[in-house]
């Protein structure tokens, strides 16, 4: 087989749209790569942004979870019904507080001063009786703050919570 000479001109062709074709193929994989990190460096910036603002709202919303626990443990017919011991009473009061405040929380509970569970608005006879004594927020409680515990599995489902807690 026999390969056909080229005339000048083909070759001078030839030669320049190799030229052009490999700088074509090297500024566009530059352009490529430098968007792409560009790119990148945008979403994690904007992710930032939106974690940190999201954490801000769940901030507030948490605090001011707090502050309505806090007046409830101030409200005087539930500090009358536990001075006296009468924690039966107390379970219709949770239920109901339980669906104005609704069901994003697993339960509202009266602990007594050893730790115990004493008083359940959502499901009594399951909580009733548990401990929470070695838990961080009864133990701030115990010291007259109010208190948000770290996550931590619920003795009486297991699932993840955080508590938000105020002495009474």
């Amino acid at each position: 087989m026999q390969i056909k000479k080229l005339s000048l001109r083909s070759q001078l062709i030839l030669s320049g749209l190799i030229i052009v074709f490999l700088e074509l193929l090297f500024v566009g994989t530059l352009t490529f790569y430098q968007s792409a990190n560009v790119l990148e460096n945008i979403s994690k910036t904007q992710s930032l942004q939106i974690a940190q603002s999201l954490s801000s709202m769940i901030q507030i919303t948490i605090e001011k979870d707090l502050k309505v626990v806090t007046s409830l443990a101030s409200n005087p017919h539930i500090r009358k019904s536990v001075i006296k011991g009468n924690f039966s009473s107390l379970n219709d009061k949770l239920f109901e507080l339980y669906n104005e405040v609704g069901i994003d929380y697993e339960g509202l509970a009266i602990f007594d001063s050893k730790g115990i569970i004493s008083a359940e608005g959502v499901d009594p006879l399951k909580r009733i009786g548990i401990s929470i004594s070695d838990r961080h927020y009864f133990l701030t409680c115990s010291e007259g703050k109010p208190a948000i515990g770290p996550v931590s599995l619920s003795k009486a489902t297991g699932n993840p919570i955080f508590v938000l807690a105020a002495p009474i």
